[in-house]
């Protein structure tokens, strides 16, 4: 019985034991991790652990990750906290020191008294050891197993508080970093998140678009549009840009927002995905910064470089008649010394008006100016007058041009000189880069919806770190190369700017050492269908069904209204999405063909728009694209899909026919 009794008061300490060692970690739980100021509590979480193990006396020991200790209670002198300190630093397991006689040296330094005993703890973070925790015993005493995993777990609980408040103290550092430079740089910055709803608007953004920061936050970008209506015209192609850019948040874009009141100002922004530590997109960062001084100098610059350009002219264009007479005139004889220096003088005033003219082309460009005679043409006939052209000068180089143009190439809407002023230049440049007796390239073809005209050379080709460079204005590649065959680095950017105003793009392929192949992509006009052009329904044809034709290119407007008007029905037409949604739900069409590349919002967007009107909620769309959308592609939002360009007459009939209803039926 007696053995049975101490085994019974054995277990009853421990359980006494491991009641009060659980009561201890729920209370340390508590009080720990229900403050983010945790070094406040620090000096009664030692005290409440000294009491508990019967210590004489507690502290702990807290690391800076610079160096330097911090004692948050207890009375220990300098000599003592390094003296424990150093040993923690480097250690995973606990620092149990029975008996102050087995360390000397702690005896030493102060932090024991002969007779004492010492259980020191590291308390360890994320990643790394962020300090001690010590409890001192007034006689030599060895913790047991289950005291030694008590304080251990208790440590474990201190470093996760001081983890997270550390943690807090971080982000709470870099929001008012943030929040400092938020505040202080002079650009503009909106955060919108994946609703589109505005999380973040500094002064100066609200300065520059003039709202109040504190009104707008936390509301929609539609609420915000209609806020500044009347200070940004959002139907406009600069608007357009910035409200698709908003709507596209994993995308990157820039562009131009004009601003008039209070005052006219030209705003420049740049919007970029915002991101989550792990990389994924949660909402857009615009940053926007007013230009309107910088635009304005860049306005004078340009027409002073207009004005100049044009004032040269006039006398150069006296004497280039002025030598052309000179050597034209039979009556007066000029030695051949005196006809060469005539020749070079002629020569170098072609050369000077050829830089004046290209001057003034960029000029016109960045002003927007440039004026495009749109008609229908055979690629063969002007890349045949712009080889033409250029003949003299590859004869002069021993160059040969061979040109290779498909029977079957579609005509295009250009401007033919323009177009022969494209070619002319490519190939001019490919006779400059071209080895002496080599060849030279032109060619063009339909592919895909589209003309293809290139020019290839067998030249040194071009650096892959340089291709971005080189439809840049006054952008050379190669200086030593150009010295040698001249140039202003201005042709290449003409080229660039007259075919995109033409509605194409222009490339280059071409590797180190194997020539460049220089590609212009123009569009056809057009789908494949109708051939001759109608009159549009007589007046008074009232009843016959609306169309609503939304496209970005005019020709293949002019093409479907010829389509539809034979078929009786009548059509009104939109170039851009807001126009199209407005038109819309002013006039009520039977149906709506969408296009669903535009250039202000895609055609799924416009059906979204067009989708939350009531007045045109339930109005048939039939999308007309070059793409082809999958049939149930919940974006189309219930339109009629499939009509992929090229298409004929025939289908676009039938499929508009089967989406329009009797007007009593349509028209509540």
């Amino acid at each position: 019985q007696g053995a049975v009794a101490i085994e019974n008061a054995r277990l009853y300490s421990a359980t006494r034991q491991n009641l009060a060692g659980a009561a201890l970690l729920n209370a340390a739980a508590r009080t720990l991790h229900r403050t983010l100021d945790v070094r406040r509590l620090l000096p009664d979480a030692a005290g409440t652990l000294a009491q508990t193990f019967g210590a004489r006396r507690s502290g702990l020991v807290l690391f800076e990750e610079r160096g330097g200790d911090v004692i948050s209670s207890g009375d220990w002198s300098h000599d003592a906290v390094r003296a424990l300190a150093e040993p923690l630093r480097r250690r995973e397991a606990p620092l149990l020191v029975p008996d102050a006689a087995a360390r000397p040296d702690l005896v030493a330094s102060g932090a024991l008294d002969s007779g004492e005993g010492l259980a020191a703890f590291p308390v360890r973070g994320r990643s790394r050891v962020l300090g001690g925790l010590l409890l001192v015993f007034t006689a030599p005493r060895e913790l047991t197993e289950s005291e030694t995993r008590l304080v251990a777990a208790y440590a474990d609980q201190l470093a996760m508080a001081l983890d997270n408040a550390s943690l807090f103290e971080e982000a709470e550092n870099r929001k008012t970093r943030l929040e400092q430079v938020f505040a202080s740089t002079s650009e503009g910055f909106l955060v919108l998140d994946l609703e589109r709803r505005v999380v973040a608007l500094n002064r100066q953004g609200g300065d520059l678009l003039g709202v109040n920061p504190l009104e707008v936050i936390g509301r929609g970008f539609s609420s915000l549009m209609e806020t500044i209506e009347g200070s940004v015209e959002w139907t406009d192609a600069a608007g357009q840009a910035f409200v698709v850019a908003i709507g596209r948040p994993e995308q990157t874009a820039d562009g131009d927002l004009e601003v008039r009141r209070p005052e006219r100002r030209t705003l420049r922004w740049l919007a970029m995905p915002t991101r989550d530590l792990l990389g994924a997109v949660v909402g857009a960062t615009v940053t926007i910064r007013d230009v309107t001084r910088e635009r304005e100098i860049d306005r004078m610059k340009t027409e002073f470089v207009s004005t100049v350009s044009h004032e040269l002219r006039t006398p150069l264009a006296s004497i280039k008649g002025s030598l052309h007479l000179l050597l034209s005139d039979e009556g007066l004889v000029l030695d051949e010394t005196q006809r060469h220096l005539v020749d070079i003088s002629l020569k170098n005033t072609d050369r000077l008006i050829r830089l004046i003219n290209n001057i003034l082309d960029i000029s016109k460009m960045e002003a927007g100016h440039i004026h495009l005679d749109l008609d229908l043409h055979r690629p063969v006939d002007f890349v045949e007058v712009a080889v033409e052209g250029i003949k003299g000068f590859a004869e002069s180089r021993a160059i040969a041009i061979e040109s290779e143009v498909a029977p079957d190439t579609p005509e295009v809407r250009v401007d033919f000189d323009r177009m022969v002023q494209v070619v002319t230049n490519l190939l001019s440049n490919a006779i400059k880069f071209s080895p002496e007796r080599g060849r030279v390239e032109v060619g063009a073809r339909g592919a895909g919806g589209q003309v293809e005209i290139w020019v290839a050379d067998h030249g040194q080709g071009i650096a892959p770190e340089d291709v971005g460079r080189l439809f840049k204005k006054f952008q050379q590649v190669d200086g030593r190369t150009v010295r040698a065959v001249g140039g202003t680095g201005l042709g290449l950017a003409i080229c660039r700017g007259i075919v995109e105003e033409h509605g194409g793009r222009i490339g280059v392929e071409s590797q180190p050492g194997q020539g460049a192949t220089f590609t212009v992509r123009l569009p056809v006009p057009g789908v494949v269908g109708a051939t001759t052009r109608v009159e549009p329904p007589a007046p008074g044809a009232e009843k016959a069904p609306l169309v609503l034709v939304v496209d970005d290119e005019p020709d293949v407007r002019a093409l479907l209204r010829d389509m539809l008007n034979t078929a009786g029905m009548r059509v009104i037409e939109a170039g851009r999405v807001l126009e199209g949604v407005e038109m819309a739900r002013q006039r009520q069409p039977d149906v709506i063909t969408m296009d669903l590349m535009l250039p202000d919002l895609d055609g799924f967007e416009a059906i979204r728009l067009l989708r939350e009107h009531p007045e045109t909620r339930d109005t048939p769309v039939v999308v007309l694209s070059a793409i082809e959308v999958e049939p149930g592609d919940p974006r189309a939002l219930g339109a009629t899909v499939g009509l992929v360009k090229p298409f004929t007459s025939a289908d676009l009939l039938k499929a508009i026919r089967s989406q329009i209803r009797p007007r009593d039926e349509a028209r509540p």
